[in-house]
This record gives C-alpha cells, sequence and structure tokens, in this order.
C-alpha cells in the first residue's frame, strides 16, 4: 500500500493531475469596449480582469497565469439602439485580447488611422477572426477599427485559450458600431470564465498513463498473492 501512495504523492507532486478549475463570472457594462469610439461616446473604457490571481487589491482577477487552459463565454443580452425601454435585446456581442498591461489609450489621442487603443495586446492561438464579419471591421464612419490580436467572445458555447506567455490581463469589451447608446436593461450582460488549470505536456501525460498502468499491476499482483 506505501508504494500505491508514493506513485500517487510523486504523481501529484509532478503536476500530472490538472484539478477542476475556478469558475468565475463578471458583469460588463453594454458601453465598454477596446475599439476605437466616437467623440460622443462616453469613454469608459474596458473592461481589464487581472490574470495573475486573487490578492490584495487587483479584482476583478480570475486566477489563469500563463499555460492555463481558460474557457471564455459570453452571457445575457444587450441593446444596440435606444431608447432602453423599449430597445430590442440581442445575445451578447463581446470581444477580448490578452494583454501584457492595463493601458487603454483615449480614441481622441489616436491619430487618424492608428486605431488600436491596447499597447500590450497578445496574440492567442484559436481565436476567432473577428474581422471577417464585415459590421466588426469598421466602424460607422467607416474608421478603421482592425485591432491584429482581439477574438470573438461566442454566447452559450464559449471558446477555449491557453493563457499566452506574458499574459497579466483579459480585457473585455462589446463589438459594435456605435456605443453612446448601448444598453442592458435586464442587468444580464457578462462574461463566465472557467481557469481549468495548465494541461499536462504529451511527456506528462505518458508518465500519467505509466504511473497508472503501474498501479494497476501492483494491485493485480496483490490479488494474485491473495489467491494463492
Amino acid at each position: 500500500m506505501k508504494r500505491a501512495v508514493g506513485l500517487v504523492v510523486l504523481l501529484v507532486g509532478a503536476g500530472v493531475y490538472s484539478f477542476a478549475g475556478t469558475v468565475s463570472t463578471f458583469a460588463v457594462s453594454p458601453q465598454e469596449t477596446f475599439l476605437y469610439q466616437s467623440s460622443n461616446d462616453v469613454n469608459i473604457g474596458a473592461l481589464f480582469i487581472n490574470l495573475t490571481g486573487c490578492t490584495g487589491s487587483n479584482a476583478p482577477c480570475v486566477d489563469a497565469p500563463a499555460g492555463t487552459a481558460i474557457t471564455i463565454t459570453g452571457l445575457g443580452q444587450q441593446c444596440f439602439s435606444g431608447p432602453a425601454a423599449t430597445c430590442t435585446e440581442y445575445p451578447a456581442e463581446l470581444g477580448g485580447v490578452f494583454d501584457t498591461n492595463n493601458v487603454l489609450l483615449n480614441s481622441s489621442s489616436l491619430t487618424n488611422g492608428d486605431v488600436d487603443r491596447l499597447t500590450g495586446g497578445l496574440s492567442a492561438a484559436g481565436a476567432i477572426d473577428v474581422d471577417e464579419p464585415q459590421y466588426f471591421s469598421t466602424w460607422y464612419t467607416h474608421v478603421d477599427t482592425t485591432i491584429p490580436n482581439d477574438f470573438l467572445i461566442p454566447t452559450m458555447t464559449g471558446i477555449t485559450f491557453i493563457v499566452p506567455v506574458g499574459a497579466q490581463y483579459l480585457v473585455i469589451g462589446g463589438f459594435d458600431s456605435f456605443f453612446g447608446d448601448n444598453s442592458d436593461p435586464l442587468g444580464d450582460l457578462g462574461v463566465l470564465i472557467n481557469a481549468q488549470g495548465p494541461l499536462p505536456e504529451p511527456a506528462t501525460l505518458g508518465l500519467m498513463g505509466a504511473g497508472l498502468a503501474g498501479l494497476a499491476l501492483l494491485r493485480k499482483s496483490r490479488k494474485t498473492k491473495r489467491v494463492r
């Protein structure tokens, strides 16, 4: 029995097992965005979620360091035109960017054609190209809003990434051609984040298989001895 326990401890200590992750939800304002904004909009910035863990006063936050498998899902509905009391709500259209810092430039400080307000955006494998739909790639006056590293966050199904090296924040905002009239009458707009923990490397998976096989053989050997 000691050998079996020792083997399990060894596997856990080596980081073979990925325990159940943490699930967190964050409210998103319908006017929050990292896209270029009109001078008529209220510039309230974007939602920056700290990925380095929840310590001190760094909220909103989630423990999802580089290498973590993270699933991001859009929640709720929003209106894209006013007035809020009579508007029709549609499923959330939110986007995200992994970022090295929490700097978001003001639209008014950018020169014509320079519309990327994020100074530390990182690419993430598996992103859905948000520049494919026509209305995602241009502002309502046809100003280019292409940001190289942003991605669409699907509702219901969500999207899963491995957090890239250097990512300190996940930036969340809305995709829309005009933000001043966006609203959320039901107050349910947001994102759900499931940080599942680091994924095992292939070599580690092999070690896990070998360990489990060893436990099975050990158990079989003990049964054989009892029969004799």
